[in-house]
């Protein structure tokens, strides 16, 4: 009985210190230190939410940077994100990225003369990781500037110098020296990247140089 009521009591207390105490001690101290990212890092313009910083949409619009490619249903869904997971020989990975390099030439090539399946980077024709990754490397932003330039009229230079104010400085993992350079949106017109892919391990290339086949 004894060892019963002992138990009974040690599961009221563990409940009441980390089920109930615990959470709601790290909650407050998130919102003291950092309520923006504790609350989703969203993104507002003229007082309306338009998104988050850590999620990616569909900008479609020519004038737009535009995101990677999506690996959810519906595409940009951040309430269900998940990855392809397809390996380098699977015939669906195969025929989605050349599905995606074709459109990508259609869109880009006006504007970029010249331009190949082998220039285009490989996060613009994969998807990432979560599915919703709001980051794109720097090659595939230097890619759609001369689009985005041309449409805005705007001097390229000028959209070039307000795409690398928006990089992320590199980051090595623990496991590796090597970095990962990542362009990051000032506005909730411009999408993020991480070369890091859900169904694209295979197409990795040097950080800030164009990736060799597919990927956004």
């Amino acid at each position: 009985m004894r060892e019963l009521k002992s138990s009974a009591i040690a599961v009221v207390v563990l409940t009441l210190v980390f089920g109930l105490g615990l959470p709601a001690l790290v909650t407050g101290f998130a919102q003291l230190a950092f309520a923006h990212q504790a609350n989703g890092s969203l993104i507002e313009r003229d007082g309306k939410l338009v998104g988050s910083r850590l999620a990616a949409q569909a900008f479609t619009k020519p004038q737009y940077f535009h995101p990677r490619p999506s690996a959810t249903t519906p595409p940009y869904n951040a309430a269900a994100t998940t990855f392809a997971n397809l390996g380098p020989a699977n015939a669906k990975l195969a025929e989605a990225v050349r599905q995606r390099a074709d459109a990508i030439l259609r869109l880009e090539r006006p504007y970029n003369a010249g331009l190949t399946v082998g220039d285009i980077p490989v996060d613009a024709v994969t998807t990432s990781g979560s599915g919703i990754d709001p980051d794109i490397t720097p090659a595939y932003a230097q890619l759609q500037a001369r689009r985005v330039a041309a449409i805005r009229r705007l001097p390229l230079t000028t959209v070039q110098r307000y795409s690398r104010s928006s990089w992320s400085p590199p980051q090595k993992s623990a496991a590796s020296s090597a970095s990962t350079e990542t362009r990051r949106p000032v506005s909730s017109k411009t999408s993020r990247a991480s070369p890091a892919s859900g169904d694209s391990a295979c197409f990795s290339q040097p950080p800030g140089r164009p990736h060799g086949t597919a990927r956004r």
